[in-house]
């Protein structure tokens, strides 16, 4: 089965002109048929997929290529991908220092609009009951 580039681009994410770009730079092989439109078949998507993976873990387009043009060469590979997943664990670990910090920050506002909403109900009785 092959899909479009619409498809393509819907299911991933990455624009037209960029699945074009990675084409253009040799990252991806896409068949085309007899009218000349792209057709990506399973290997085209499975290397798009694996871009959009690497591109998410910060890797250049360059690194990318490396990637694909190095296929043996294991340490390479290992060395690459194990200084960008510390990276990724470093961006986890903030992210979750933030999640923290914004959990904190809306229980805290949650209390302070509770205050004032227990002090505006007890201000409207105490009027309510002096005008008595």
């Amino acid at each position: 089965m092959t899909k479009s580039i619409s498809s393509i681009s819907a299911e991933f994410g990455i624009s037209a002109y960029t699945l074009r770009f990675y084409e253009k730079e040799g990252l991806v092989s896409v068949p085309r048929n007899s009218k000349g439109i792209r057709e990506y078949d399973e290997q085209a998507i499975r290397r798009i997929n694996a871009i959009a993976h690497y591109r998410r873990t910060g890797l250049s387009l360059a690194e990318i290529k490396q990637i694909f043009t190095t296929p043996d060469d294991q340490q390479f590979h290992i060395d690459l991908l194990t200084k960008q997943l510390a990276k990724i664990e470093q961006q986890l670990a903030d992210l979750q220092q933030t999640h923290e910090f914004l959990l904190y920050k809306i229980d805290r506002h949650t209390q302070l609009l509770d205050e004032q909403l227990t002090k505006a109900v007890s201000e409207t009785k105490y009027n309510t009951g002096a005008q008595n």
